[in-house]
């Protein structure tokens, strides 16, 4: 079995795969999926800040009635549940983009 070679003249210098330049995030939008993944992520922090304060106050004005403070806890709990679920989040994004070497979250 014979092998054949083929070569180009003038193209002594052929790069590998991990010589390769990486495409830069800012193509094709990248801009645009960075401001999205930050927009979401303060509406998530203001609307979980919004309900801490709203549990906060539907418990001071409770009047000492059992089942309203039990709402109001209620809401502090998912409150807090959201933000923590939203920092996850946004350390996931951060852990991806990382592990990918694409900036994609927030820095």
């Amino acid at each position: 079995m014979k092998e054949v070679a083929l070569s180009v003249p003038g193209y002594t210098n052929i790069t590998g795969p991990e010589e390769i330049n990486k495409i830069p995030v800012d193509i094709y939008g990248g801009n645009i999926i960075i401001l999205g993944i930050q927009l979401f992520l303060f509406a998530a922090i203001l609307i979980a800040l919004f309900m801490l304060i709203w549990g906060g106050i539907k418990w001071m004005t409770s009047g000492g009635s059992k089942q309203e403070v039990d709402l109001a806890k209620k809401t502090l709990v998912f409150a807090i549940i959201g933000l923590v679920i939203t920092f996850l989040s946004f350390a996931l994004i951060n852990l991806i983009g990382g592990f990918f070497d694409v900036p994609i979250g927030v820095k």
